[in-house]
């Protein structure tokens, strides 16, 4: 299967219900807590820096929701 749509139909399970995210972030052999740490160390590091990274969607939104 094409990586690009693996993620995409792991992400359409999660949000359907039909698998939660601990079950593919291991299923990749992730540790999920290790993961959630390394996320929001990355955030908390962006913030203090003033950058802004993630999901083009996701900052679109954000700024629609502030405007």
């Amino acid at each position: 299967m094409d990586p690009q749509k693996a993620i995409e139909a792991d992400v359409a399970e999660i949000n359907a219900g039909l698998a939660s995210r601990r079950q593919k972030v291991a299923e990749r052999g992730w540790s999920v807590e290790e993961l959630d740490a390394e996320i929001a160390a990355d955030r908390e590091r962006e913030a203090a820096l003033g950058l802004s990274f993630g999901a083009p969607e996701l900052a679109a939104t954000e700024e629609f929701a502030d405007a």
